[in-house]
């Protein structure tokens, strides 16, 4: 209940947002190119995304799911067990 009442609120100020931008900029075309750019660069971090290490292992994708385990662990600054990397090596 709690999440919806947040999506309902998160929506309804993007609403409000756009409208005003709508207020502020009178010509059609260039709010149609403000809100379609708006999700150009909202879709730019999907470029940095790495799979999933559960979905990964579930297909059997063995090394990639190390590959993406050791990327995981360097950002969070851990180093993962010598058994880990056994296991890699296999």
């Amino acid at each position: 209940m709690t999440t919806m009442i947040i999506l309902i609120c998160w929506a309804l100020c993007g609403e409000c947002t756009f409208v005003l931008i709508g207020y502020l900029v009178r010509p059609w075309r260039t709010l149609s190119i403000i809100a379609g750019g708006t999700w150009i660069v909202l879709c730019i971090p999907f470029v940095f995304y790495v799979e999933s290490p559960k979905f990964l292992l579930g297909q059997r994708r063995m090394k990639e799911f190390c590959t993406v385990l050791k990327y995981i662990a360097g950002v969070n600054g851990k180093k993962l067990d010598d058994d880990f990397e056994e296991f890699c090596d296999k």
